[in-house]
């Protein structure tokens, strides 16, 4: 399904990942004072998971307003598509 390379699962968990972690903040941050560390979500957007981050923001409206979260998710994305380029372009 994937060919050779793990690139390709590798990004569908990271983005997989930050996707389901930003539903759950949501919803923890809605119930209790429980709340997901910055830092992972801006890590887990780095490394490739930009593309669940900008969905999540998207869809569960949260951290839309902080410009650092907009620029993590964004360089993550961009990292994701260099590196499915890179995987393909062979």
């Amino acid at each position: 399904m994937f060919g050779s390379s793990p690139i390709p699962f590798y990004l569908i968990l990271v983005n997989g990942y930050l996707f389901l972690l930003m539903f759950l903040s949501r919803d923890q941050d809605q119930q209790s004072n429980w709340v997901v560390p910055d830092w992972q979500f801006l890590l887990l957007g780095v490394v490739g998971g930009g593309l669940g981050g900008l969905l999540g923001q998207w869809v569960f409206n949260q951290k839309k307003d902080k410009l650092r979260y907009k620029v993590c998710f964004i360089l993550g994305a961009i990292l994701s598509g260099l590196l499915l380029l890179s995987t393909y372009a062979k």
